[in-house]
Parts: structure tokens; C-alpha cells; sequence
């Protein structure tokens, strides 16, 4: 492919790369600006019309029925007389004519008396017989329970079984608040939805139930305002009951919902709730008359096709963008790639030029940068190789002219001038006088090489040889210290109980003090001949450890018994600064931990004569499975050299030799230690 076209589609590839990104980032953004637009319109008009609700409804519902309770006509008749009580029944049904001329929405006001029994009622602007609206009523109705009157009593009796006097003593009672109480929606004999909602009346002087005031709500009109709600010329309006049933559905819906669909959330009830299904947008608010019990479900279903429709302009405006761009980097590309190639092709030709042997002239183009530099160097290189062949001709000239004048000076010269002549005739690679030296020298230097190779090989092997059998005699060493370790434990072991049984029988003073000496003795033999056969057991890998449960308290109390016993009579105080969060029960090789920990603090307590020790133990890090524990050991006494410190975890050894004659032990401690914690 000619370069031309190569830096075309770079320069394409790379307008590409820079334009695409930017403009479907600009299009993403528009796009998603677009759809957010929409979710806030959506929700704007939801909280419209939920805040309408609340006001028609909830407010007006509450406030009527508070009125009604606290009313003048309704206290003047439930304290008239029987007789009284049909004219003051006319009096609370004419208040009623007058709630309902203010409020469009009640279908229906009622007051009933302590049995259920309607006393007072007028429904859709009139006085309405008890008989008629009520067939139980009547003895001789048989009529089957309107809508409307089913769930009046049954608004009524949760109405009844409400407590509403609670007795705290000895003529001490009080009443709870009264709250009000909401039956639907359903729909009622006249095709309407329809909410009751009931507000109990108590006696004052006794706290008994006297009556409940009952309001109809007609929830029609607030559907039928639904119907004119549109979404770019869509309805996309749903209304569900609390318990699940469709009140209203687009007549024919651009997305299906059902019950399910919404998200059960208790903020629905304060806020809008958005949430997606399949790229699909579902908004939906709990109305509610009463605070905390919602009656209705306002459900806005949304398609993803709808949400991205006021993004269509802005998608013709990113289409002809992108066809702009497109053409704009193509011209762009062009005219690099036209300007960046003219002088590499120049070049290309003036370099097959030179390579076939052609003298070339100066490469004369416009450019500039790194092309300017490489057209100015391939000139300056093609006048470098112009000179040299020219001082090759001059210098094999008087290579020739040399060989000839030998010749001539010599008329017996030998074949090795005369092949010297042909040689230097044949080419100027080639420098005959010095080829046999140059393969004396190689062949010496591959011979040393040879050699050397030979002995590196030879000291390889040696090596191995004496690792293995240094290997092995470690090996048998620690067979050797293990086996002696047993065998020199078993009879000491014997002697150790033979001087308990010596303890036991009647011994003079001195005596019991030359038993006490030698069962001291032979303990510290007993505890040389385990740490030398643990020491062996870690050099030949034959230790391992046995993690089981095991409780740090435990621990620490045996670890305090011991360690207080080393101390003697010197003015020394063990403490134990133990981490409050560190869990009682771990798993791990107590065993070992003890040896370590014992063996710390009896050297803490050996080179300290006087101050403290401290056993800390720290929880460095810890997760619901694993905890991970530091134990330390600080002390007061005489410490070790900086350059010793290293040493003392060597087998056998001590900071001093000094310390060995004075404190005592073996030296392997540390080094034990040191292993097991590698373990």
C-alpha cells in the first residue's frame, strides 16, 4: 500500500477517534438530558395531582367530618330527648345539605347512632328515608345489601370495635385520639368508585361510643380529570386500588402494567417513585385520605420510545453533525496526507536509486520538522558515501599500485604476493597478511573457552558432590543427636523417679538437700536433651505443628505459674499487658506456643536482675474467620549488642562467651524459637 494511502487512513483514524467519542458523548448527554426532562415532568405532575388529591379529598374529608363531630346540631341531639330527637335529626341532615353543597364530591353524608341504625342522611343534594337507603331497616325488605350499604356497616363495625375508653384506676380513664377510618374504594349501585370515610363520636361524660359520622366520596370526577392527563399526545395515566384492582387504564395503552409492576415502597406515600423495567420508565404515588394508609395507587407507564421522543430533533441535528465531521476529517486527512508524503516518497526514490548504484543528487524539497531533518540527512549520507567510495577507489588504487611495484622489485616473489596481488584485485573486503594470524588467535581462544568450560563443569560437580554429603552428614548428625536425645532420656526419666521415691522416705537434712541438687540437675539435663531433640527434629523437617482449640487464658495463667516460679528472690515483677479485644478461644499449636513464650520470658527473667518483664499480646488484625496476634517480651535487664543479635538465633550459641559461664544454657532457645515460628 503506497504511504500516501497508509497516512490517509492514519489521519482518518485518528479524526475518527478524537470526533466519535466527542460526539456520542454530546449525544449520550443530549439524550439522557432529554430523557431526565421527561422523568421531571413526569414527576412534577404526579406531585400536582397528588397534592390536588390531598387537598379535595384528604383535607376536606378530615375537616368535615371533624366539623361534624364537634357540631352544635349534633350536641344539642344527643343530649335532647327521644321525642326531641326527629326534629334535631332534620336539624344535622340540613347541615349536611350544606356540607354537600360546598364539596362536589360527596355523594352521601350519614349520622348513625350506637347500633348502626342511620339517624341522619342525605345523599346527592337530598333527604333520604332510612328505610330506603337501608333494607335491613325495614322488617319486611328482603332486598339484597346495595354496594353502598355493605360497606357502611362494615365501615361501621371497625368503626364499633374500636377501643375507645381505657380505665387507669379508680376514676381515672382517658380517651385515645380519635381517628378516622376508611372503607374502599368500591364501586357503588350507580357504576361510581366510591371511598367511605367514618369518624367516631364519643360521650364526653362517660367516653362511650355515641355515634359515628360517615362521609361518601365520589372518586369519578378525580378519575375522569385523569383522563385529559397526556404525554406527548399519550395516555399513559393508571390508577389501581391499595389492594391491586385497575380503576382507570389508557383505552388503549402504550404500556401494559399490572400490580406488580410497582415498586412496594413506604416513600410512595410522601414522593414519586421511579423505577425501570426493561428501559421502560414506571412512576407511581400512594394517595391517601387518611396519613399512612393508602387508598389509591397513581401509576405513570412510560415506554423507552416515549421517553426518547423529544430527542428526535436533537437526533436529525447529531446526524447531519456527524456527516459535517465525517467530510471535515477526510479533507483534513487528505491534506495532511498529501503534504506529509510527497517528501517521503522523494526520499524512497532516491534511495532505490543509491541502492542500485546510481549516483543521486540532493534530495530538494519543501518541508519542514522531523522531515526537513530527515531529508537533510540523507544528503548529507549520500555526500558521506559519495566521498568514501571515492576514497576506497583512491586507497585500493594504491593497494594495486603497491602489489605491482613488489612484483617488479622481485622477479622470484612467491604465489603468497601474487595471491596477496589477486586477492586485493578481487575486492577490498578481504586483508589477506593478517587471515592466518586471526585464526591462530580464534583457534587459541576457542580452545581456552573450551577448557575453561571444562573446568566449570568439573568444580559444578565437585559442588553437588560435597552438598550432598554434607547434606547427608547433617542427616545423620540429627539421626545421631535424636536417637541419643531418647535413649539418654529413657534412663534419666528412671532417675528422675527414682529420686521422687527417694523424697518420700525419711532423709536427714543434708540429704534431702543432695536429692533436691540432683533432681535439679537432672530436670536441666531432661530439658537439654528436648531441646536438643527439637532442635533436631526442626533441622531434619520432622517438626510440625498441631493446631486444636485451645483457650488463651489458659495460657496465660500457665505461663505466669512458671514464670513466677523463675524468678526467685530477685526484685523482679512479671506482668501481662493483654489486648481486651483479643478472643478468649483461638486455634492454633498451644504446645508450641508455650515453649516459645516460656522460653522468652525465662530468658527476659535470666538477664534481668532487678525491674520488670512484660508479656504483651496485641491483636493486629482481624476478620470474621481469622485473628492476627502479636506476642511480645520487653524487659529491664542487661540487652544485647547490635552486633550480636544476629548471632544468637544460631544453634549453640550465646551473645558471649562470658554470658554462657555466668547465666548458663545451651544457646538453642533461640534458635528453637527462630524454626518454629518458620513452621
Amino acid at each position: 500500500m503506497p504511504i500516501f494511502h497508509r497516512l490517509l487512513l492514519a489521519f482518518l483514524a485518528v479524526g475518527a477517534a478524537i470526533s466519535v467519542p466527542l460526539i456520542f458523548v454530546a449525544f449520550e448527554f443530549s439524550r439522557d438530558a432529554s430523557r431526565l426532562r421527561t422523568e421531571q415532568g413526569i414527576t412534577q405532575q404526579i406531585d400536582v395531582v397528588a397534592a390536588a388529591f390531598d387537598q379535595e379529598y384528604a383535607v376536606g374529608v378530615t375537616r368535615t367530618l371533624k366539623q361534624i363531630t364537634a357540631s352544635e346540631a349534633l350536641a344539642q341531639y344527643l343530649s335532647a330527648s327521644q321525642d326531641e330527637r326527629l326534629v334535631n335529626a332534620r336539624t344535622l341532615e340540613t347541615s349536611f345539605l350544606k356540607f354537600q353543597a360546598d364539596y362536589n364530591t360527596y355523594s352521601g353524608l350519614y349520622y348513625l347512632d350506637t347500633e348502626g341504625q342511620i339517624v341522619a342522611a342525605v345523599e346527592d343534594g337530598r333527604r333520604v328515608n332510612q328505610f330506603m337507603m337501608d333494607p335491613d331497616a325495614g322488617a319486611s325488605s328482603a332486598a339484597p345489601l346495595t354496594p353502598t350499604v355493605a360497606a357502611r356497616r362494615e365501615l361501621f363495625q371497625r368503626i364499633k370495635t374500636t377501643p375507645s375508653l381505657l380505665s387507669a384506676g379508680n376514676m381515672e380513664w382517658f380517651m385515645p385520639p380519635r381517628q378516622i377510618t376508611v372503607e374502599g374504594p368500591f364501586v357503588d349501585e350507580k357504576g361510581r368508585w366510591t371511598v367511605l370515610a367514618g369518624l367516631p363520636s364519643l360521650d364526653f361524660d362517660n367516653g362511650a361510643l355515641s355515634g359515628a359520622a360517615i362521609v361518601r366520596v365520589r372518586l369519578d370526577l378525580f378519575l375522569e380529570r385523569l383522563k385529559s392527563f397526556t404525554l406527548f399526545d399519550e395516555r399513559i395515566v393508571w390508577v389501581f386500588t391499595a389492594t391491586g384492582s385497575p380503576m382507570l387504564a389508557p383505552p388503549q395503552p402504550v404500556m401494559k402494567l399490572t400490580p406488580a409492576d410497582l415498586a412496594a415502597d413506604s416513600a410512595a406515600l410522601t414522593a414519586v417513585v421511579m423505577s425501570k423495567r426493561d428501559g421502560d420508565l414506571v412512576a407511581s404515588r400512594d394517595l391517601a385520605i387518611v396519613g399512612g394508609k393508602p387508598v389509591l395507587r397513581l401509576a405513570y407507564g412510560v415506554p423507552n420510545t416515549l421517553l426518547s421522543r423529544d430527542f428526535r430533533p436533537a437526533l436529525v441535528f447529531f446526524m447531519v453533525v456527524l456527516g459535517l465531521s465525517a467530510l471535515a476529517v477526510l479533507t483534513i486527512a487528505w491534506a495532511g496526507a498529501r503534504r506529509f508524503s510527497s517528501p517521503m516518497i522523494e526520499l524512497a526514490n532516491a534511495a532505490s536509486r543509491l541502492a542500485q548504484g546510481a549516483r543521486t543528487q540532493a534530495v530538494a524539497v519543501q518541508t519542514s520538522g522531523e522531515l526537513a531533518v530527515l531529508v537533510d540527512s540523507f544528503n548529507r549520507m549520500a555526500a558521506n558515501l559519495e566521498q568514501a567510495n571515492q576514497n576506497r577507489a583512491s586507497a585500493f588504487a594504491v593497494l594495486r599500485r603497491t602489489a605491482e611495484q613488489m612484483q617488479a622489485d622481485d622477479a622470484s616473489a612467491s604465489a603468497a604476493p601474487r595471491a596477496a596481488t589477486d586477492t586485493l584485485r578481487a575486492g577490498p573486503s578481504r586483508s589477506v597478511p593478517g587471515l592466518e594470524h586471526d585464526a591462530e588467535d580464534l583457534r587459541a581462544i576457542s580452545g581456552l573457552i573450551t577448557r575453561l568450560i571444562a573446568e566449570r563443569e568439573e568444580n559444578l560437580r565437585n559442588i553437588r558432590e560435597a552438598k550432598e554429603a554434607a547434606e547427608q552428614a547433617n542427616r545423620a548428625k540429627s539421626q545421631f543427636l535424636a536417637n541419643m536425645s531418647h535413649e539418654i532420656r529413657t534412663p534419666l526419666n528412671a532417675v528422675l523417679g527414682m529420686l521422687k521415691l527417694l523424697q518420700s522416705t525419711p532423709l536427714t537434712s543434708r540429704q534431702d538437700d543432695y536429692v533436691t541438687k540432683t533432681e535439679g540437675a537432672a530436670r536441666s539435663l531432661l530439658l537439654l536433651l528436648n531441646d536438643i531433640l527439637d532442635f533436631s527434629k526442626v533441622e531434619a523437617d520432622k517438626m510440625a505443628l498441631d493446631p486444636r482449640p485451645f483457650r488463651i487464658d489458659q495460657v496465660m495463667r500457665d505461663l505466669s505459674t512458671i514464670l513466677s516460679a523463675s524468678v526467685g528472690t530477685k526484685p523482679l515483677e512479671v506482668l501481662f499487658d493483654i489486648d481486651p479485644t483479643l478472643p478468649r478461644s483461638l486455634v492454633g499449636d498451644d504446645l508450641r506456643l508455650r515453649q516459645v513464650l516460656i522460653n522468652l520470658g525465662g530468658n527476659a527473667i535470666k538477664f534481668t536482675d532487678s525491674g520488670e518483664v512484660v508479656l504483651r499480646v496485641r491483636v493486629l488484625d482481624r476478620t470474621a474467620e481469622d485473628v492476627h496476634v502479636e506476642f511480645s517480651v520487653r524487659d529491664t535487664g542487661i540487652g544485647i549488642a547490635a552486633e550480636q543479635q544476629a548471632r544468637i538465633f544460631n544453634g549453640f550459641s550465646q551473645a558471649e562467651a562470658s554470658t554462657t559461664r555466668r547465666f548458663g544454657g545451651t544457646g538453642l532457645g533461640l534458635a528453637i524459637c527462630q524454626r518454629l515460628l518458620g513452621l
